[in-house]
């Protein structure tokens, strides 16, 4: 499965990543990478209560959702 992976999207620019810290609790998809399209992934950040993984360009995990439907890709 080394050509597939999850993504997670930012709800608030609308930024697609790579979804390095994943939720085990529902099922999200694998998607195969677009050949023509370049992703990032989340950066490790800190605020006052500790590390997070978030959007890079937002400086927030809270409007990350999880891409479940390759059209977003």
């Amino acid at each position: 499965m080394s050509n597939k992976t999850q993504f997670t999207i930012c709800l608030n620019c609308d930024e697609v990543f790579f979804d390095t810290n994943p939720t085990s609790e529902d099922k999200q998809p694998f998607f195969e990478i677009p050949k023509d399209k370049g992703y990032r992934e989340l950066e490790t950040q800190e605020d006052e209560d500790g590390f997070f993984q978030g959007c890079p360009t937002c400086k927030t995990d809270g409007c990350l959702s999880d891409v479940k439907d390759e059209k977003l890709l």
